[in-house]
């Protein structure tokens, strides 16, 4: 008898525990990812003219008409999603699965896509995918496919023309510019994820002479910062500081400020038109031959270089 009043106990507690949360859209991380995002994708749109937009999970293969090139409007229009771009979108997805940096794929008409999957405590947030542009010379070839697809769903003359109309007028940008703007997504999706945790979004656990560390540089990385007065922010010893944000974010305090800079130096060289050493001071460096090796090092070419290819 005591044992059933036990069990019934123990069965009550168990009615009554919360159900645990089964929808990815409840998770706090996608929440606080999706608003970085929205911010830092608008600028990326601005600054280089493409596309680019989020996808939460569940991923439906069906869905990924959001700013859809013109083309890929009348492809998808009636209600018919066109086959090619719903493969091309599935394997785009699949291919940047565990992959850190962007997947590029042309779709069958020649428009080049990309796509690249940003994560949060091993946790995917979401898949950023965007580009449709031309990189490539429209070839006779893809124009005849456009036309027999249409054709074969059945899809009048007028829509036929209108399609061509649209590849014939589409966005066409050099294979640099194309690569340049890849080099800023890659900035903007790390920097997403900077800003979703600091919105409150959760990520691995940080101790709080760290956590203090990196609010204050993120607020003053264009302000000059010495790393002491960064420990007395952070309230512990310069030494102690160096050892704890090794230890947890990987990198030392001066490369953290570094990376900060530089991924900005590289946003205001593709959204502003200010001189290089404009940009330099404006991010917080002090020196413009110390800018200009760093940003080399670390963005893979000179900062003229990387404007030009963006500016193409």
């Amino acid at each position: 008898m005591h044992c059933d009043g036990g069990r019934k106990r123990k069965l009550e507690r168990v009615a009554v525990a919360p159900p645990p949360p089964t929808r990815h859209e409840e998770s706090e991380a996608v929440k606080g990812f999706s608003r970085a995002a929205e911010r830092r994708l608008a600028e990326f749109r601005d600054a280089t003219g493409m596309a680019a937009y989020l996808t939460v999970p569940p991923f439906d293969p069906g869905k990924y008409g959001q700013h859809l090139h013109p083309l890929c409007e009348i492809m998808n229009s009636e209600g018919r999603p066109c086959p090619g771009c719903r493969l091309m979108h599935g394997a785009l997805r699949a291919r940047a699965m565990g992959r850190v940096r962007p997947e590029v794929a042309d779709c069958h008409l020649g428009l080049r896509n990309f796509a690249v999957i940003v994560s949060m405590s091993r946790e995917v947030c979401g898949v950023i995918e965007g580009g449709r542009v031309l990189v490539n010379r429209v070839s006779p070839v893809k124009a005849r496919r456009m036309t027999r697809e249409s054709h074969a769903a059945n899809r009048g003359s007028e829509v036929v023309r209108q399609a061509r109309v649209a590849l014939r007028n589409s966005q066409r940008i050099s294979e640099g510019r194309f690569s340049a703007a890849l080099g800023l997504l890659e900035c903007d999706s790390s920097q997403i994820v900077r800003e979703a945790r600091a919105a409150g979004a959760p990520g691995p656990p940080r101790s709080m002479p760290v956590t203090l560390a990196m609010e204050h540089i993120r607020e003053n990385f264009r302000e000059r910062l010495a790393v002491g007065a960064i420990a007395c922010v952070a309230r512990v010893s310069e030494g102690h500081l160096a050892r704890l944000f090794k230890r947890e974010t990987g990198q030392t305090v001066v490369q953290f400020v570094n990376h900060l800079r530089v991924e900005e130096a590289k946003r205001l060289l593709v959204a502003e038109r200010l001189q290089v050493a404009e940009v330099a001071f404006e991010c917080g460096f002090e020196s413009i031959p110390h800018f200009n090796r760093l940003f080399r090092r670390m963005a893979g070419m000179p900062p003229l270089e990387f404007r030009a290819r963006c500016g193409e």
